[in-house]
């Protein structure tokens, strides 16, 4: 593995009810960003939305043997066969960048960030999760990041995914924390996060709830900035470690943390 560097996919729900939030979305993101470009060692960083196209049956299928995304379909109602090897991209998802070294990253802004249609949350997960691995596993092993953190955050509940089951999304969130030490993330709006979290497999110490008003959404930005500095911090395997504490959540929900 590779000392100081950090990779971070992000999930990032802009389903219709972000649209309010919309501008403190982008600019809470865009100061998450430039507290990590301000933080010493190597980042790389994946960000997938989802929202539209929720329940269409096209997909992208990875080929290992060509290396290639192929278009293919999954009937309504169908899902990702539970032995599957293959990574396959819901068309309700869509990816922003994917391992782009920190410092070549563009802001978020309303023409990358648009908020449409409903809550496809289990296929972000489950594809997000397959594709970093998938990536990750094709990189030599001393070229590997130490530390690999998962953020979810989202002000809904699924209500729309048609690739991915829970099943699958919680046993996959529970491979990549036992087997190779990814620490999850989950910040949840119109919710109890840590209930919504516990459901997948992540603990309380890694899930926040936040209110759906600009004032909380700035502050959890601010809140998981500073975690997951403090994470990058941490030796091969430590990340896991570093615990949101009760202060934190506190401050967020009233919307007062203003970064440490």
């Amino acid at each position: 593995m590779l000392k100081d560097y950090t990779h971070v996919s992000f999930v990032l729900d802009n389903s219709s009810s972000m649209n309010h939030l919309r501008s403190d979305t982008i600019g809470g993101f865009n100061s998450f960003l430039a507290k990590q470009k301000e933080h010493p060692g190597k980042m790389t960083f994946s960000l997938y939305q989802f929202d539209k196209n929720a329940g269409f049956g096209q997909v992208y299928i990875y080929n290992p043997g060509s290396g290639q995304l192929n278009a293919g379909i999954i009937g309504n109602g169908d899902k990702v066969p539970e032995s599957s090897t293959s990574v396959l991209k819901p068309s309700s998802v869509w990816t922003t960048y994917e391992f782009v070294d920190l410092k070549d990253i563009p802001d978020l802004s309303k023409e990358n960030y648009l908020c449409n249609t409903n809550t496809p949350l289990l296929d972000a997960i489950g594809y997000g999760i397959a594709k970093t691995g998938k990536l990750l596993a094709d990189l030599p092993e001393d070229q590997r990041p130490e530390n690999v953190i998962f953020v979810i955050l989202t002000d809904g509940e699924e209500n729309a995914s048609r690739a991915y089951s829970h099943a699958q999304v919680t046993q996959s969130i529970k491979q990549q924390q036992e087997v190779y030490n990814w620490v999850f993330l989950f910040l949840g709006a119109n919710q109890d996060a840590i209930q919504s979290g516990a459901s997948y497999g992540i603990g309380a110490a890694h899930s926040m709830s936040f209110a759906a008003t600009a004032a909380s959404t700035t502050s959890t930005y601010n809140a998981v900035g500073d975690t997951v500095n403090v994470m990058r911090s941490r030796s091969a395997g430590q990340a896991k470690n570093v615990e949101i504490d009760d202060a934190i959540r506190s401050s967020v929900l009233d919307g007062t943390y203003d970064g440490k």
